[in-house]
């Protein structure tokens, strides 16, 4: 009970007020717990790891992650997360969850996240995930223009050496 105590006193200590505690039974041929949703607003994608650490034995999470900008994978693969799927979707696809179209009035699309932790839990840190620049993203383009940046290079360097020789 201890441990609980001192969780729940450094999430006070950050200036947490309010709580939620789902009490659930796992027995060894549990697939998958229910969700829950909460919906509140907030300036960071938050996740509470850290309470997961009073599971001794391996955990699995997966996360959906629905924003209307950009998050940065690095953030999450630091706390050990592996991200499966990160892409721009429009809001009618999903449609299928009502209070989550409600919540993206007004958008057209937004970035879809989903990211898997499986393992025993070692959390230093809760998930709290602000929109970042990431250079990753700049990847892609970079791996096509460098090729075209070192033949233009080259080439002026080859018509520089034939202009000396001149």
């Amino acid at each position: 009970m201890e441990k609980y105590f001192e969780i729940l006193n450094d999430y006070m200590a950050r200036g947490y007020s309010y709580f939620s505690v789902d009490v659930i039974s796992v027995k060894s041929y549990t697939f998958m717990i229910t969700p829950i949703k909460y919906f509140f607003e907030s300036d960071v994608a938050y996740y509470p790891l850290k309470v997961s650490n009073l599971y001794v034995e391996s955990t699995y999470v997966k996360l959906y992650i629905i924003t209307h900008e950009r998050l940065r994978e690095e953030d999450l693969e630091a706390l050990g997360f592996h991200v499966t799927f990160e892409e721009k979707v429009p809001v009618v696809k999903l449609s299928f969850e009502r209070d989550i179209l409600e919540l993206f009035r007004g958008y057209e699309e937004v970035y879809l996240l989903v990211a898997e932790y499986k393992g025993k839990p070692n959390f230093k840190n809760d998930l709290e995930l602000t929109p970042a620049f990431s250079f990753r993203w700049l990847l892609p383009y970079v791996v096509f223009i460098a090729p075209i940046a070192l033949g233009l290079l080259a080439s002026r360097a080859i018509i520089a050496g034939e202009r000396d020789e001149n």
